[in-house]
């Protein structure tokens, strides 16, 4: 079916963009006292992976926490290291075993079948810290201010909203303090909020335009506050995770609403619409997942089932009514989209 391989293309693009990065575990990372010790420690999580054929959702999730709990600790362990303790030797052989246990886990991932449903719980079990970042004071009062970023009623034109959206944008590079940052997401919501309740009116280009411009500001901000770690910087970086995954839901929201109309969209808006639906699931690293609040989550919840129905419909397809065509499209996906993630969390 030419749906399905667009669709397929679609996450395989998908896959190839996306950055590598490293994930830390929600476990509680285990204490070496010297790299030989770490290396056993590596060798033995290596053994017992072997020996497992099979992994539920549960059980991957298991798999994973631990052994980056292991690769973690080891590296920290190996920054500590003297020069006596540590050689080449050491470094290539954790490196060769780090590589079989990704191959192992990445084995386990497709022993079972895997829907977008059970991506979701991956992503939120897997997720940095998560349960202690959701209690913080810093999550905390961030949530309160993002509640607060009522919708904004007042009608204001697309190419206006547009054209505020990249005058703002382009003041960013002289945003380093919080409250700076704060006025800014504030006025930025406003414009944000015009173009997503008009988005099959927005130039692709515009749209493709403002998105890099975000990912410039987030990434020269956040490449400033990771160099100079201190408790106003740990402020500002919840208020960035959370911005993005608030704008990654809007986006989701928006193509949802559209494809939900019925309205007719362009080969252009489908490739668009396209990825701007599997971003949840591909674009945000395991930091971001730890700052998804609950009704974010929910959001993705209700959409996870109905994905391969919405990428189809993009497509001009309205249903498939053969059951079995439709769970295996739907297991399709899940499973690529599982896939791309596991290997990076890796």
């Amino acid at each position: 079916m030419k749906s399905k391989k667009l669709i397929y293309a679609t996450v395989a693009i998908l896959v190839v963009i996306l950055g590598c990065f490293v994930v830390f575990s929600e476990e509680e990372n285990q204490h070496f006292e010297n790299p030989s010790e770490a290396i056993k420690a590596c060798q033995k999580e290596l053994y017992k992976l072997k020996k497992e054929k099979f992994a539920n959702t549960s059980s991957l999730i298991k798999h994973i926490n631990r052994w980056t709990s292991i690769r973690d600790s080891s590296f920290s362990c190996f920054t500590h290291a003297d020069s006596t303790q540590m050689n080449t030797e050491v470094f290539n052989y954790f490196y060769a075993v780090s590589d079989s246990i990704g191959t192992e886990i990445m084995r386990l991932t497709a022993s079972k079948p895997k829907t977008v449903e059970d991506l979701l719980e991956i992503q939120t079990r897997t997720a940095h810290n998560r349960k202690t970042i959701q209690k913080s004071e810093n999550f905390k009062n961030a949530s309160e201010f993002f509640k607060s970023l009522q919708e904004n009623n007042t009608e204001i034109p697309i190419d206006e909203a547009i054209a505020k959206y990249k005058k703002l944008a382009s003041k960013t590079k002289n945003i380093k303090k919080e409250q700076e940052l704060l006025s800014f997401i504030k006025e930025e919501n406003i414009y944000y909020q015009a173009i997503m309740k008009n988005l099959l009116k927005v130039n692709i280009h515009d749209l493709e335009e403002i998105s890099h411009e975000s990912e410039r500001f987030f990434s020269r901000l956040m490449y400033s506050l990771v160099i100079d770690n201190n408790e106003a910087n740990n402020r500002i970086l919840t208020y960035l995770y959370m911005r993005v995954n608030k704008r990654v839901i809007a986006n989701t929201e928006a193509v949802v609403n559209i494809i939900k109309s019925n309205v007719k969209i362009n080969d252009t808006q489908v490739v668009t619409f396209r990825i701007m639906l599997l971003n949840p699931f591909l674009s945000l690293n395991a930091e971001s997942w730890a700052y998804m609040t609950k009704n974010e989550i929910k959001v993705l919840e209700d959409l996870a089932p109905n994905l391969h129905e919405y990428l189809l419909k993009m497509d001009g397809v309205k249903s498939i009514k053969d059951k079995d065509k439709a769970e295996e499209l739907k297991n399709n996906i899940g499973k690529y989209l599982t896939t791309a993630y596991v290997k990076q969390l890796l």
